[in-house]
């Protein structure tokens, strides 16, 4: 009976801290950055853990492990509110007024692009997380460092679909092209739209690349056969993406190109053992901080009404005396300085 409630008592540990990771709903985003897919300790450490912390004199003292992994988003209607807004997951571009701020027709006749619009934002992450562990015990006792190098695949998608406003409105190919970055009615001069080349949506977009590489050097404070406790500092190499804000949700290996620095914990260790079952804790933590770098974000502007506020980077601007119209997420898509 006592084994059977420190199982249970382990599992539902495991299950109460996953419960407290569930995302806040924030909304009318411009730019989404997730977590690094190679930031993962409790994948690497399921089995790592007892590699790095044997003891064997024959060894040159190093351990490799290749991990592969899947992810996949679920929550596709928040991913909607958190680029739209409001507690939507839906909005329309719908009379001709609000048509007007995205689509320039010299006849006026904007009735006709009317649009109901549905972001369901999607990511797919895949790849392999190389981890490499040495010992230095030749240099100084309990002296080791370690390398974490993930190669991921990363696939977004804003699964946009817009649909007509009614059957007597029924042309929504001028708004599909408009966010595709095509130029609208190229075939009328008076128009004058530039196109769209920045937060632009576009189907799937995808990259692979190596999601910054982690090293570590470490000190094993303790380091007998049933647990070991080390203590380490490490840094945080930038070699993925960096953001450019050609497309709405853009994919990106690694933390966005940000150099980090921080401190850590590694203990494990037999809380129960019997011939060949046992019950092991592990308690693995590395904080990192990450210096300021520059990242392309698109720019929000505020001062519209109705369901145009939530497209409001998609809103034509014009200088002054000047008859051509841009989309305000060419200019509004710049270089800034970035702490995450």
């Amino acid at each position: 009976m006592n084994k059977a409630l420190k199982r249970l008592a382990i599992i539902s540990a495991i299950f109460g801290f996953a419960a407290l990771s569930a995302t806040t709903k924030t909304g009318g985003k411009t730019f989404l950055m997730p977590r690094s897919h190679g930031v993962n300790l409790a994948m690497e450490y399921t089995t790592f853990h007892d590699l790095i912390g044997r003891k064997d004199d024959d060894k040159f003292g190093a351990d490799f492990q290749v991990t592969g992994f899947y992810r996949d988003s679920t929550n596709e209607s928040d991913l909607g509110e958190y680029f739209i807004g409001g507690d939507k997951d839906t909005f329309s571009i719908k009379d001709a007024d609000e048509v007007g701020y995205v689509i320039h027709k010299h006849d006026g006749n904007n009735d006709a692009d009317a649009g109901n619009f549905k972001w369901r934002p999607s990511q797919t992450a895949y790849g392999v997380t190389i981890n490499y562990n040495q010992d230095l015990e030749k240099i100084y006792e309990g002296l080791y460092f370690k390398v974490s190098l993930p190669i991921v695949h990363v696939k977004n998608d804003m699964n946009s679909e817009i649909t007509k406003i009614s059957d007597a409105l029924d042309n929504v190919a001028n708004l599909v092209k408009y966010f595709k970055g095509e130029v609208v009615d190229a075939g009328v001069a008076e128009n004058k739209q530039a196109a769209l080349t920045h937060a632009k949506i576009d189907g799937d977009q995808d990259t692979t690349g190596v999601a910054d590489i982690d090293f570590i050097l470490g000190y094993k404070v303790l380091n007998e056969k049933d647990y070991h406790l080390a203590i380490n500092v490490g840094v945080t190499i930038p070699t993925g993406d960096e953001a450019d804000g050609v497309y709405k949700w853009e994919p990106i290996v690694g933390n966005g190109n940000h150099w980090g620095l921080g401190v850590g914990i590694d203990f494990a260790g037999n809380v129960w053992e019997d011939d060949d079952q046992a019950i092991k804790l592990s308690l693995v933590g590395n904080y990192r901080y990450l210096f300021e770098s520059s990242e392309k974000r698109t720019l929000g502007l505020k001062g519209f009404a109705g369901d145009i506020a939530t497209a409001r980077e998609y809103t034509l601007v014009a200088k002054q005396d000047d008859p051509s119209l841009t989309p305000a997420a060419n200019i509004l898509t710049k270089s800034v300085d970035v702490t995450p």
